[in-house]
């Protein structure tokens, strides 16, 4: 299976080094399942997009900075490729962030910047709907998260699978092709934590102590990678 990662953001100059891009985070995470997995990648913010959608089996959208109701040129063009994946072919969308975020704005539904602030640290979600490829089973599990923007309205066709008080929407299906999460399963918890420190002064003091104390857990990215792999091999 080839799986074509759409890049949406650069991480920080900084941050590379330790961390890689945020393709590299995508691959690694997902090679802990199937190391067999071949990886294409694709800058979409430079407009690079597959010569033909049949290029890849699945095609991954990564977390950025932007947010998806932004007017730049290479929105517009990944959402329309987005609308063109789910109305014309057999490929299946994984959406991370930003990812799920814009999946679901291209398809129908709202995001916008939450009044309830800031979402930060290792986010429990707890599970509303339980799917055939989830397993092994989970009640809830853990992700790491660093948002504003949150889904508020979905697609008539979406489901809702899983999510908590804070972000009722954390992760979204529709039908077979499309599965969607608030959080970074491709995260590292020292990753979060330094976008974190970056963020600081514009979070308030009770919301970034509590995300950095809620990062001593451990997140459930191995699970998630057993259920997303699952997902695409159905």
């Amino acid at each position: 299976m080839r799986i074509g990662i759409l890049e949406t953001d650069r991480v920080p100059n900084d941050l590379i080094e330790d961390f890689g891009s945020y393709a590299d985070m995508v691959e690694a995470w997902l090679r802990q399942e199937r190391r067999e997995f071949l990886f294409s990648r694709y800058d979409v913010v430079e407009e690079i997009y597959p010569q033909d959608i049949s290029e890849c089996d699945a095609y991954p959208i990564t977390g950025s900075r932007a947010s998806v109701y932004d007017h730049d040129p290479w929105l517009c063009t990944l959402s329309q490729f987005i609308r063109d994946i789910y109305m014309q072919s057999t490929k299946k969308l994984i959406g991370i962030c930003f990812g799920h975020q814009l999946i679901v704005q291209s398809l129908g539904g709202v995001v916008y910047k939450s009044p309830k602030g800031w979402g930060v640290g290792l986010a429990q979600s707890e599970v509303y709907k339980t799917e055939p490829w989830m397993i092994p089973l989970a009640k809830s599990f853990k992700l790491p998260v660093i948002h504003q923007d949150q889904v508020i309205e979905l697609p008539k066709d979406a489901t809702a699978i899983a999510g908590n008080p804070f972000c009722p929407y954390s992760v979204v299906t529709y039908g077979g092709s499309v599965l969607t999460f608030q959080g970074h399963p491709e995260h590292e918890k020292t990753y979060t934590q330094a976008l974190m420190l970056r963020r600081k002064d514009v979070m308030e003091e009770t919301v970034f102590s509590a995300g950095l104390r809620s990062l001593d857990d451990d997140p459930d990215a191995q699970l998630v990678a057993k259920w997303v792999v699952n997902f695409l091999e159905e």
